[in-house]
């Protein structure tokens, strides 16, 4: 759907097109849950960005692939409950870790 217009309008009824994501306070859909539980537990490497895994149950996540063995990377302006647990964390935002990390691949 060509974004002409935002927000972007339904063609059939002319509402305003919801983006697929759970909103704060919305339940996660349980079956996307379980497989992104699944998918944490058997990650090599779990990184997370510009969260303060503050809201479960997805805060849990690189929890899960911790206990599982897997390597993980925080990037978040301040420390989490994860932070002195991740094997790295780096304390700056999203944007400017991106732009760090395209410097070294530049």
């Amino acid at each position: 759907m060509p974004l002409s217009k935002i927000p972007p309008e339904c063609p059939k009824c002319g509402s305003i097109v919801r983006p697929d994501v759970v909103w704060f306070g919305e339940p996660l859909p349980s079956d996307k849950l379980t497989e992104a539980m699944e998918l944490s537990q058997r990650a090599d490497l779990f990184i997370v960005i510009g969260t303060s895994l503050m809201v479960q149950p997805a805060a849990s996540l690189p929890f899960l692939a911790l206990e599982r063995g897997a390597f993980v990377v925080e990037v978040s302006p301040e420390e989490t409950p994860l932070s002195r647990k991740a094997h790295l964390f780096f304390q700056m935002g999203a944007v400017e870790f991106a732009m760090k990390f395209e410097e070294k691949e530049g």
